[in-house]
Protein backbone atom coordinates (compact mmCIF):
# COMPACT_ATOMS: atom_id res chain seq x y z
CA UNK A 1 0.00 0.00 0.00
CA UNK A 2 1.37 3.38 -1.02
CA UNK A 3 2.14 5.94 1.66
CA UNK A 4 -0.07 9.01 1.26
CA UNK A 5 2.05 12.17 1.44
CA UNK A 6 0.98 15.80 1.16
CA UNK A 7 3.48 18.46 0.11
CA UNK A 8 2.33 21.96 1.04
CA UNK A 9 4.20 24.96 -0.33
CA UNK A 10 3.68 28.23 1.54
CA UNK A 11 4.57 31.27 -0.56
CA UNK A 12 3.41 34.82 -1.27
CA UNK A 13 4.39 35.32 -4.93
CA UNK A 14 4.27 33.24 -8.09
CA UNK A 15 0.62 32.14 -7.94
CA UNK A 16 -1.60 35.19 -8.45
CA UNK A 17 1.28 37.64 -8.81
CA UNK A 18 4.85 37.63 -10.02
CA UNK A 19 7.05 40.51 -9.00
CA UNK A 20 10.22 39.07 -7.47
CA UNK A 21 12.65 36.15 -7.45
CA UNK A 22 10.48 34.20 -5.02
CA UNK A 23 7.75 34.25 -7.66
CA UNK A 24 10.17 32.65 -10.11
CA UNK A 25 11.28 29.87 -7.76
CA UNK A 26 7.63 29.27 -6.80
CA UNK A 27 6.79 28.83 -10.48
CA UNK A 28 9.69 26.42 -10.94
CA UNK A 29 8.55 24.45 -7.88
CA UNK A 30 5.01 24.20 -9.29
CA UNK A 31 6.21 23.04 -12.71
CA UNK A 32 8.66 20.56 -11.14
CA UNK A 33 6.06 18.76 -9.06
CA UNK A 34 4.42 16.64 -11.79
CA UNK A 35 7.78 14.98 -12.52
CA UNK A 36 8.62 14.68 -8.81
CA UNK A 37 5.24 13.10 -8.05
CA UNK A 38 5.62 10.64 -10.93
CA UNK A 39 9.02 9.44 -9.74
CA UNK A 40 8.01 9.22 -6.07
CA UNK A 41 4.96 7.18 -7.06
CA UNK A 42 7.28 4.53 -8.48
CA UNK A 43 8.87 4.38 -5.02
CA UNK A 44 5.54 3.66 -3.34
CA UNK A 45 4.65 7.20 -2.31
CA UNK A 46 1.34 8.79 -3.35
CA UNK A 47 2.05 12.51 -3.25
CA UNK A 48 -0.58 15.27 -3.35
CA UNK A 49 0.50 18.88 -3.82
CA UNK A 50 -1.03 21.94 -2.16
CA UNK A 51 -0.17 25.63 -2.13
CA UNK A 52 -1.05 28.04 0.67
CA UNK A 53 -0.79 31.82 0.42
CA UNK A 54 -2.54 35.02 1.55
CA UNK A 55 -5.51 36.04 -0.56
CA UNK A 56 -4.67 38.88 -2.94
CA UNK A 57 -6.64 40.81 -5.56
CA UNK A 58 -5.75 42.01 -9.03
CA UNK A 59 -4.60 45.31 -7.58
CA UNK A 60 -1.57 43.66 -5.96
CA UNK A 61 1.97 44.23 -7.15
CA UNK A 62 2.84 42.12 -10.20
CA UNK A 63 -0.66 40.70 -10.65
CA UNK A 64 -0.78 38.14 -13.49
CA UNK A 65 -4.24 36.94 -14.50
CA UNK A 66 -2.75 34.07 -16.55
CA UNK A 67 -0.88 32.45 -13.64
CA UNK A 68 -3.70 31.25 -11.42
CA UNK A 69 -5.60 29.10 -13.97
CA UNK A 70 -2.38 27.35 -15.05
CA UNK A 71 -1.34 26.74 -11.46
CA UNK A 72 -4.76 25.39 -10.47
CA UNK A 73 -4.68 22.97 -13.39
CA UNK A 74 -1.32 21.51 -12.32
CA UNK A 75 -2.18 21.30 -8.63
CA UNK A 76 -5.59 19.72 -9.07
CA UNK A 77 -4.12 17.07 -11.35
CA UNK A 78 -1.85 16.24 -8.42
CA UNK A 79 -4.74 15.81 -6.00
CA UNK A 80 -4.31 19.12 -4.21
CA UNK A 81 -5.62 22.65 -4.20
CA UNK A 82 -4.74 26.29 -3.62
CA UNK A 83 -5.72 27.34 -0.09
CA UNK A 84 -5.96 31.00 0.87
CA UNK A 85 -5.71 32.57 4.31
CA UNK A 86 -5.52 36.03 5.84
CA UNK A 87 -2.28 37.86 6.59
CA UNK A 88 -4.17 40.86 8.01
CA UNK A 89 -3.31 42.97 4.95
CA UNK A 90 -5.49 44.80 2.44
CA UNK A 91 -5.10 42.03 -0.14
CA UNK A 92 -2.74 44.15 -2.20
CA UNK A 93 0.53 44.13 -0.26
CA UNK A 94 1.90 40.59 -0.40
CA UNK A 95 4.95 40.85 1.86
CA UNK A 96 4.10 43.35 4.57
CA UNK A 97 5.78 43.67 7.96
CA UNK A 98 5.92 41.82 11.28
CA UNK A 99 2.19 42.12 11.98
CA UNK A 100 1.39 40.59 8.58
CA UNK A 101 4.00 37.85 9.05
CA UNK A 102 2.48 36.86 12.38
CA UNK A 103 -0.98 36.67 10.80
CA UNK A 104 0.36 34.76 7.78
CA UNK A 105 2.03 32.24 10.07
CA UNK A 106 -1.22 31.78 12.00
CA UNK A 107 -3.23 31.36 8.81
CA UNK A 108 -0.73 28.94 7.32
CA UNK A 109 -0.69 26.87 10.53
CA UNK A 110 -4.47 26.45 10.22
CA UNK A 111 -4.03 25.13 6.69
CA UNK A 112 -1.53 22.53 7.93
CA UNK A 113 -3.79 21.45 10.78
CA UNK A 114 -6.74 21.03 8.41
CA UNK A 115 -4.96 18.51 6.21
CA UNK A 116 -2.78 16.66 8.72
CA UNK A 117 -5.26 13.85 9.44
CA UNK A 118 -5.93 13.18 5.75
CA UNK A 119 -2.42 11.92 4.99
CA UNK A 120 0.16 9.56 6.40
CA UNK A 121 2.71 12.38 6.27
CA UNK A 122 2.53 16.12 5.60
CA UNK A 123 5.63 18.02 4.46
CA UNK A 124 5.48 21.81 4.57
CA UNK A 125 7.99 24.04 2.78
CA UNK A 126 7.58 27.59 4.15
CA UNK A 127 9.20 30.04 1.76
CA UNK A 128 10.80 33.05 3.38
CA UNK A 129 10.28 35.49 6.23
CA UNK A 130 6.46 35.66 6.49
CA UNK A 131 6.27 32.05 7.68
CA UNK A 132 8.85 31.90 10.47
CA UNK A 133 6.27 31.03 13.14
CA UNK A 134 4.41 28.27 11.27
CA UNK A 135 6.50 25.52 12.86
CA UNK A 136 5.93 26.49 16.47
CA UNK A 137 2.27 27.38 15.90
CA UNK A 138 1.58 23.94 14.45
CA UNK A 139 3.76 22.12 16.98
CA UNK A 140 2.04 23.75 19.96
CA UNK A 141 -1.45 23.13 18.61
CA UNK A 142 -0.67 19.49 17.88
CA UNK A 143 1.39 18.86 21.01
CA UNK A 144 -1.03 16.11 22.13
CA UNK A 145 -1.76 14.77 18.64
CA UNK A 146 -1.17 11.01 18.35
CA UNK A 147 -0.62 10.82 14.59
CA UNK A 148 2.43 11.64 12.49
CA UNK A 149 3.43 15.22 13.10
CA UNK A 150 3.73 17.36 9.98
CA UNK A 151 7.31 18.23 9.01
CA UNK A 152 7.71 22.02 8.83
CA UNK A 153 10.74 23.30 6.90
CA UNK A 154 11.39 27.04 6.87
CA UNK A 155 13.26 27.82 3.64
CA UNK A 156 14.77 31.34 3.52
CA UNK A 157 15.96 32.60 0.15
CA UNK A 158 17.57 35.58 1.83
CA UNK A 159 17.58 37.19 5.29
CA UNK A 160 17.60 40.65 6.77
CA UNK A 161 21.27 40.22 7.64
CA UNK A 162 22.15 39.53 4.01
CA UNK A 163 20.27 42.62 2.90
CA UNK A 164 22.12 44.68 5.49
CA UNK A 165 25.44 43.65 3.98
CA UNK A 166 24.10 45.03 0.69
CA UNK A 167 23.49 48.43 2.27
CA UNK A 168 19.75 47.95 2.84
CA UNK A 169 18.77 48.57 6.43
CA UNK A 170 16.40 46.18 8.18
CA UNK A 171 15.34 46.18 11.79
CA UNK A 172 16.55 44.02 14.62
CA UNK A 173 12.91 43.00 14.80
CA UNK A 174 13.27 41.13 11.51
CA UNK A 175 16.44 39.40 12.69
CA UNK A 176 14.72 38.23 15.90
CA UNK A 177 11.74 36.98 13.89
CA UNK A 178 13.92 35.02 11.45
CA UNK A 179 16.13 33.65 14.20
CA UNK A 180 13.05 32.35 16.00
CA UNK A 181 12.46 29.91 13.13
CA UNK A 182 16.01 28.61 13.48
CA UNK A 183 15.60 28.34 17.27
CA UNK A 184 12.33 26.43 16.79
CA UNK A 185 14.19 23.81 14.77
CA UNK A 186 16.19 23.05 17.91
CA UNK A 187 13.11 22.91 20.13
CA UNK A 188 10.63 20.92 18.04
CA UNK A 189 11.55 17.59 16.47
CA UNK A 190 9.31 18.20 13.46
CA UNK A 191 10.79 21.62 12.60
CA UNK A 192 13.78 22.09 10.32
CA UNK A 193 15.47 24.78 8.27
CA UNK A 194 15.94 24.37 4.54
CA UNK A 195 18.95 25.66 2.62
CA UNK A 196 18.95 26.60 -1.06
CA UNK A 197 22.73 26.36 -1.60
CA UNK A 198 25.99 26.14 0.34
CA UNK A 199 26.18 29.91 0.77
CA UNK A 200 22.84 29.98 2.58
CA UNK A 201 23.69 26.85 4.56
CA UNK A 202 26.86 28.48 5.91
CA UNK A 203 25.04 31.78 6.50
CA UNK A 204 22.37 30.05 8.59
CA UNK A 205 24.98 28.21 10.64
CA UNK A 206 27.39 31.13 11.11
CA UNK A 207 24.94 34.01 11.62
CA UNK A 208 21.84 32.32 13.03
CA UNK A 209 23.34 29.41 14.94
CA UNK A 210 21.50 26.74 12.94
CA UNK A 211 22.25 23.14 13.83
CA UNK A 212 23.63 21.21 10.87
CA UNK A 213 21.61 18.15 11.95
CA UNK A 214 18.38 20.13 11.51
CA UNK A 215 19.23 21.53 8.07
CA UNK A 216 17.42 20.06 5.08
CA UNK A 217 18.52 20.61 1.47
CA UNK A 218 16.13 22.14 -1.01
CA UNK A 219 18.66 23.37 -3.54
CA UNK A 220 17.28 25.97 -5.93
CA UNK A 221 16.94 25.03 -9.56
CA UNK A 222 14.94 25.30 -12.76
CA UNK A 223 12.85 23.09 -15.00
CA UNK A 224 11.88 23.40 -18.64
CA UNK A 225 8.28 24.59 -18.83
CA UNK A 226 6.04 23.30 -21.60
CA UNK A 227 5.37 26.43 -23.59
CA UNK A 228 5.06 27.78 -27.08
CA UNK A 229 7.62 30.17 -28.47
CA UNK A 230 6.60 33.73 -27.64
CA UNK A 231 7.24 37.08 -29.25
CA UNK A 232 10.22 39.15 -28.29
CA UNK A 233 9.57 42.45 -26.49
CA UNK A 234 9.27 45.44 -28.83
CA UNK A 235 12.37 47.02 -27.34
CA UNK A 236 14.62 44.06 -28.23
CA UNK A 237 17.48 44.87 -30.62
CA UNK A 238 19.02 42.99 -33.56
CA UNK A 239 22.54 44.14 -32.61
CA UNK A 240 24.95 41.88 -30.74
CA UNK A 241 23.95 42.20 -27.09
CA UNK A 242 25.42 42.11 -23.61
CA UNK A 243 22.33 41.65 -21.45
CA UNK A 244 21.56 42.04 -17.76
CA UNK A 245 18.33 42.23 -15.79
CA UNK A 246 17.01 42.66 -12.26
CA UNK A 247 15.48 45.12 -9.82
CA UNK A 248 16.77 48.67 -9.57
CA UNK A 249 18.63 48.06 -6.32
CA UNK A 250 22.14 49.26 -5.57
CA UNK A 251 23.38 45.76 -4.69
CA UNK A 252 22.49 44.51 -8.18
CA UNK A 253 25.70 46.17 -9.37
CA UNK A 254 24.38 47.57 -12.65
CA UNK A 255 26.57 50.66 -12.26
CA UNK A 256 29.69 48.44 -12.29
CA UNK A 257 28.49 46.79 -15.50
CA UNK A 258 27.78 50.14 -17.14
CA UNK A 259 31.28 51.41 -16.34
CA UNK A 260 32.95 48.20 -17.52
CA UNK A 261 30.96 48.14 -20.75
CA UNK A 262 31.72 51.80 -21.42
CA UNK A 263 35.43 51.05 -21.04
CA UNK A 264 35.20 48.09 -23.42
CA UNK A 265 32.92 49.35 -26.18
CA UNK A 266 35.66 50.61 -28.49
CA UNK A 267 36.97 47.03 -28.71
CA UNK A 268 33.76 45.46 -30.10
CA UNK A 269 30.42 46.25 -31.77
CA UNK A 270 28.01 44.92 -29.14
CA UNK A 271 25.47 47.01 -27.26
CA UNK A 272 24.46 46.91 -23.59
CA UNK A 273 20.80 46.08 -22.94
CA UNK A 274 19.85 46.61 -19.31
CA UNK A 275 16.34 45.48 -18.29
CA UNK A 276 15.10 46.83 -14.95
CA UNK A 277 11.91 45.37 -13.49
CA UNK A 278 9.03 47.83 -13.36
CA UNK A 279 8.20 47.20 -9.71
CA UNK A 280 11.10 49.37 -8.56
CA UNK A 281 11.23 51.75 -11.51
CA UNK A 282 10.70 54.76 -9.26
CA UNK A 283 13.71 53.92 -7.09
CA UNK A 284 16.37 56.66 -7.14
CA UNK A 285 18.91 54.13 -8.38
CA UNK A 286 17.03 53.86 -11.69
CA UNK A 287 17.53 57.55 -12.40
CA UNK A 288 21.19 57.26 -11.45
CA UNK A 289 21.67 54.39 -13.90
CA UNK A 290 20.06 56.39 -16.70
CA UNK A 291 22.31 59.36 -15.98
CA UNK A 292 25.40 57.15 -15.84
CA UNK A 293 24.54 55.60 -19.22
CA UNK A 294 24.27 59.09 -20.74
CA UNK A 295 27.35 60.46 -19.00
CA UNK A 296 29.58 57.61 -20.24
CA UNK A 297 27.92 57.61 -23.67
CA UNK A 298 27.22 53.92 -23.43
CA UNK A 299 26.19 52.20 -26.65
CA UNK A 300 22.96 50.66 -25.46
CA UNK A 301 19.76 51.32 -23.56
CA UNK A 302 18.13 50.82 -20.20
CA UNK A 303 14.59 49.44 -20.31
CA UNK A 304 12.02 49.93 -17.57
CA UNK A 305 9.87 46.79 -17.79
CA UNK A 306 8.94 43.47 -16.20
CA UNK A 307 8.66 40.46 -18.48
CA UNK A 308 7.63 36.85 -17.94
CA UNK A 309 9.95 33.86 -17.66
CA UNK A 310 8.73 32.83 -21.11
CA UNK A 311 9.80 36.14 -22.65
CA UNK A 312 13.08 36.07 -20.77
CA UNK A 313 13.73 32.54 -22.03
CA UNK A 314 13.04 33.74 -25.58
CA UNK A 315 15.71 36.41 -25.19
CA UNK A 316 18.23 33.81 -24.02
CA UNK A 317 17.61 31.80 -27.21
CA UNK A 318 18.53 34.63 -29.59
CA UNK A 319 21.75 34.27 -31.58
CA UNK A 320 22.68 37.91 -31.15
CA UNK A 321 22.65 37.71 -27.33
CA UNK A 322 26.32 37.01 -26.64
CA UNK A 323 26.75 37.60 -22.89
CA UNK A 324 24.43 37.46 -19.90
CA UNK A 325 25.98 39.32 -16.98
CA UNK A 326 24.91 39.21 -13.32
CA UNK A 327 27.04 41.92 -11.66
CA UNK A 328 25.49 41.79 -8.17
CA UNK A 329 27.74 42.61 -5.26
CA UNK A 330 25.62 40.30 -3.11
CA UNK A 331 23.28 37.50 -4.21
CA UNK A 332 22.23 34.54 -2.02
CA UNK A 333 21.52 32.45 -5.12
CA UNK A 334 20.41 34.21 -8.30
CA UNK A 335 18.37 32.14 -10.77
CA UNK A 336 19.51 33.88 -13.96
CA UNK A 337 22.51 31.56 -14.65
CA UNK A 338 20.35 28.44 -14.60
CA UNK A 339 17.55 30.14 -16.52
CA UNK A 340 20.09 30.94 -19.21
CA UNK A 341 21.39 27.38 -19.30
CA UNK A 342 18.02 25.70 -19.59
CA UNK A 343 16.91 28.03 -22.38
CA UNK A 344 20.14 28.71 -24.25
CA UNK A 345 21.14 27.58 -27.72
CA UNK A 346 24.16 25.30 -28.23
CA UNK A 347 26.64 28.18 -28.51
CA UNK A 348 25.55 30.57 -25.83
CA UNK A 349 24.92 33.09 -24.52
CA UNK A 350 27.86 32.89 -22.14
CA UNK A 351 27.63 33.78 -18.46
CA UNK A 352 29.71 36.51 -16.84
CA UNK A 353 28.94 36.65 -13.11
CA UNK A 354 30.14 38.51 -10.06
CA UNK A 355 32.41 36.25 -7.99
CA UNK A 356 30.27 36.55 -4.87
CA UNK A 357 27.96 34.53 -2.60
CA UNK A 358 25.69 32.01 -4.31
CA UNK A 359 26.60 33.15 -7.81
CA UNK A 360 30.13 31.80 -7.54
CA UNK A 361 28.80 28.30 -6.72
CA UNK A 362 27.12 28.09 -10.10
CA UNK A 363 30.22 28.63 -12.22
CA UNK A 364 33.44 26.69 -12.73
CA UNK A 365 35.49 29.68 -13.84
CA UNK A 366 36.64 29.61 -17.46
CA UNK A 367 35.03 26.18 -17.96
CA UNK A 368 31.26 26.70 -17.97
CA UNK A 369 31.22 30.48 -17.54
CA UNK A 370 33.23 33.35 -16.15
CA UNK A 371 33.58 34.98 -12.72
CA UNK A 372 34.87 38.49 -12.17
CA UNK A 373 35.42 41.05 -9.43
CA UNK A 374 32.91 43.59 -10.73
CA UNK A 375 34.46 46.39 -8.69
CA UNK A 376 37.62 46.15 -10.82
CA UNK A 377 36.48 48.05 -13.91
CA UNK A 378 39.58 47.26 -15.97
CA UNK A 379 39.40 43.49 -15.42
CA UNK A 380 35.63 43.49 -15.90
CA UNK A 381 35.99 45.45 -19.13
CA UNK A 382 38.74 43.17 -20.45
CA UNK A 383 36.66 40.10 -19.68
CA UNK A 384 33.72 41.45 -21.70
CA UNK A 385 36.02 42.03 -24.65
CA UNK A 386 37.61 38.59 -24.34
CA UNK A 387 34.27 36.75 -24.23
CA UNK A 388 32.96 38.64 -27.24
CA UNK A 389 36.07 37.55 -29.19
CA UNK A 390 35.55 33.81 -28.64
CA UNK A 391 34.73 31.74 -31.71
CA UNK A 392 31.63 29.54 -32.08
CA UNK A 393 33.47 26.32 -31.21
CA UNK A 394 34.74 27.80 -27.95
CA UNK A 395 31.29 29.09 -27.10
CA UNK A 396 29.76 25.67 -27.78
CA UNK A 397 32.23 23.96 -25.45
CA UNK A 398 31.52 26.40 -22.59
CA UNK A 399 27.76 26.17 -23.10
CA UNK A 400 27.86 22.37 -23.13
CA UNK A 401 29.68 22.32 -19.79
CA UNK A 402 27.13 24.73 -18.35
CA UNK A 403 24.22 22.51 -19.35
CA UNK A 404 25.98 19.53 -17.76
CA UNK A 405 26.41 21.55 -14.55
CA UNK A 406 22.70 22.40 -14.54
CA UNK A 407 21.67 18.78 -15.03
CA UNK A 408 23.93 17.62 -12.21
CA UNK A 409 23.19 20.26 -9.57
CA UNK A 410 20.31 22.56 -10.51
CA UNK A 411 17.56 20.49 -12.11
CA UNK A 412 14.76 21.35 -9.69
CA UNK A 413 12.63 18.17 -9.88
CA UNK A 414 15.68 16.14 -8.79
CA UNK A 415 16.42 18.53 -5.93
CA UNK A 416 12.82 18.48 -4.70
CA UNK A 417 12.77 14.67 -4.83
CA UNK A 418 16.03 14.50 -2.88
CA UNK A 419 14.63 16.82 -0.22
CA UNK A 420 11.36 14.86 0.15
CA UNK A 421 13.24 11.54 0.32
CA UNK A 422 15.54 12.87 3.02
CA UNK A 423 12.59 13.99 5.14
CA UNK A 424 10.62 10.76 4.70
CA UNK A 425 13.61 8.49 5.28
CA UNK A 426 14.41 10.25 8.54
CA UNK A 427 11.03 9.23 9.97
Amino acid sequence: MRKKVAVLLLTYDGVTSWYCGLGSITQYFIHSMPEAVRILKKEGREVSFFIGLPFTTKGCLGYRKDLLPKTKKIIRKLGGDIIYFSDNSDGISQYGSLENWQSASNGAASVVINIVEKFDQVIVYSFDTPYCAVGRNVSKQLSHYNGNMPEIIWVPHSTGLIHETKGIKHSRERFAWEKSAVDDSKIYDNCSVGFINNFMKNHLIDRFGASEEKLVPLINGVVKKNQKRCKLPKWFSSDDIVFSTGRAESYKGFDYLIRAFAASQKQHNAMLLLLVSISTACAPIYDKLEKLMKKLKVRGKIINDFISLEELGEIFKQKNVKIISVPSIGEPFGLIPEEVRINSRVDGPLLLLSNTDGLSEQIVNNKDGFLIDVTNTKKFSNKITKILSLDRKQCQAITKEGKKHLKKDYYYPNNIIESIRKILESK
